[in-house]
C-alpha cells in the first residue's frame, strides 16, 4: 500500500545517526593526530550527512506544508552554527593575542569564517593554523544558503511531492556528476590540489549525494529490500570505518577521481540503511558513548584543532591525553551551556531527529492532494 494515502511523507528518526556524526568526528580527531590516516574522510562523512538532513528536514516541510519557511530555516541554521563557533573564535583569538600563534593569521581566518568564505581563502594557499578545519564550515554554510532556495523553487514550480522529489534527486545526480567530473579534470590537468580539496565545487558531490539518498528515501523505492539494504548496509559500514582507518594519501589523484566519489556512496548506502530501519546496523552504531559523541561533535570538531596547536609542545602521553580529552570536555561543555539552551530560546522549530524507529508516513495528518 502507497504509504502517501495515509497522510504526508515524515522522516520521522533515523537510529543511528548521531552514532555516525560520532564515528565521523573521532576519525578526523584521529587523522589530526596522527592515529588514523584516512581520517579524513570524517569530514565528508559529514558533507554527506549534512545534504541528508537538510533535503529530507526541507522536503518534509513541503509535504506537510506546501512551502517552505526559508526565514525560518536560515535562523534554526544561525543559532544552531554560530554561538559555538563564536566561543571558539574568541577563545582562539585570544590565545593568538597572548602568542600561542599568529594574531594576523587569526585575525584573517576569523573573519573569513564568520563570512563563511574561508575555504576560498585556503584554495590560495593561505593556511590558518589553529583555525584550518573551518574551510568545512564555509562549504556547508554556502550549501546551507543555496539549496533551500532550489528546494523552494521546485516546490514553487512543481505541486506534487513525489515528483519534487523526482526533479530533486535528478538535480542532485547531475550536479554530482558534474562536481566529480569537475575534480578529475583538475587534479588530471592541473595538480592544483588546494583549488580540489578545499573549493565548493569540488568538495560539494559529497553533500549531493546526500540530497539524492534523501530524495530516495522520500520516494520510498527501499521499503520492499529492507532486509538486502540490512546486508548491504553492514558492508558498507565496515568499508567505511576500514577506510577511515587505513586509507592514505589525502591529496592523490587516486584519491579524488577514485576514492572520494565511491566513499560517498557507501555513505549514502550506510544513511539509507539506518534509515529503512535495519536492526543489526542499528545496534552497532546506536552505541551509548558514540551517540553521545555525535551529539557534542560539533564542538568536538571547532575545538579540536586549536587544542593540538595549543598542546604540540606537551610531553608525550600528556600530550595524547590533554589533544582526546580536552577537546571532547570542552564541547560537552559548550553543548550543555550554549548549544542546548540558545537553541531552545532562540532556535525554536528546529527538526531534531531522535534515535528510535524509522521511515513512516504522518497518520495523524489528513491526506491531500499533491
Amino acid at each position: 500500500m502507497n504509504s502517501e494515502r495515509h497522510g504526508p511523507w515524515r522522516l520521522g528518526s533515523v537510529p543511528g545517526l548521531d552514532g555516525l556524526r560520532g564515528l565521523a568526528v573521532l576519525a578526523v580527531v584521529a587523522f589530526h593526530t596522527g592515529a588514523a590516516s584516512g581520517g579524513f574522510l570524517g569530514v565528508e562523512v559529514f558533507f554527506v550527512l549534512s545534504g541528508f538532513l537538510i533535503t529530507s528536514l526541507l522536503l518534509q516541510s513541503s509535504d506537510q506544508h506546501r512551502t517552505i519557511d526559508l526565514v525560518a530555516f536560515y535562523r534554526r541554521r544561525f543559532w544552531r552554527l554560530t554561538p559555538p563557533l563564536v566561543v571558539v573564535l574568541s577563545a582562539t583569538c585570544l590565545a593568538a593575542a597572548a602568542g600561542m600563534s599568529s594574531l594576523r593569521q587569526a585575525s584573517l581566518a576569523t573573519v573569513s569564517t564568520l563570512g563563511y568564505f574561508a575555504n576560498w581563502i585556503n584554495v590560495g594557499g593561505q593556511e590558518f593554523g589553529p583555525l584550518g578545519h573551518m574551510w568545512s564550515l564555509s562549504i556547508e554554510e554556502q550549501f546551507y544558503f543555496a539549496w533551500p532556495l532550489v528546494l523552494a523553487l521546485v516546490c514553487r514550480l512543481l505541486a506534487d511531492p513525489r515528483q519534487r522529489a523526482v526533479y530533486l534527486f535528478g538535480i542532485s545526480v547531475c550536479m554530482f556528476l558534474f562536481g566529480s567530473y569537475l575534480r578529475i579534470g583538475l587534479v588530471g590537468d592541473t595538480g592544483w590540489f588546494d583549488r580540489v580539496y578545499y573549493a565548493t565545487d569540488t568538495r560539494s558531490p559529497a553533500i549531493l549525494a546526500g540530497c539524492a539518498a534523501a530524495c530516495l528515501l522520500r520516494l520510498q523505492v527501499l521499503r520492499s529490500g529492507r532486509s538486502r539494504m540490512a546486508q548491504v548496509g553492514i558492508v558498507g559500514a565496515w568499508l567505511m570505518l576500514l577506510a577511515m582507518l587505513l586509507l592514505g594519501a589525502e591529496r592523490s589523484q587516486m584519491t579524488y577521481t577514485v576514492l572520494l566519489p565511491w566513499f560517498d556512496i557507501v555513505c549514502c548506502v550506510v544513511l539509507l540503511a539506518l534509515a529503512t530501519g535495519t536492526d543489526p546496523l542499528r545496534m552497532v552504531i546506536s552505541f551509548g558513548p558514540l551517540r553521545y559523541m555525535g551529539r557534542i561533535s560539533y564542538g568536538v570538531y571547532l575545538w579540536h584543532l586549536p587544542i593540538l596547536v595549543a598542546t604540540n609542545g606537551l610531553p608525550d602521553g600528556m600530550r595524547e591525553a590533554a589533544q582526546i580529552l580536552t577537546p571532547v570536555m570542552l564541547a560537552a561543555a559548550m553543548y550543555r551551556y550554549v548549544e542546548v539552551p540558545l537553541q531552545s530560546r532562540f532556535g525554536r522549530g528546529s527538526a531534531r531527529i531522535p534515535d528510535k524507529g524509522h521511515l513512516r508516513p504522518d497518520p495523524s495528518s489528513k491526506p491531500r492532494e499533491g
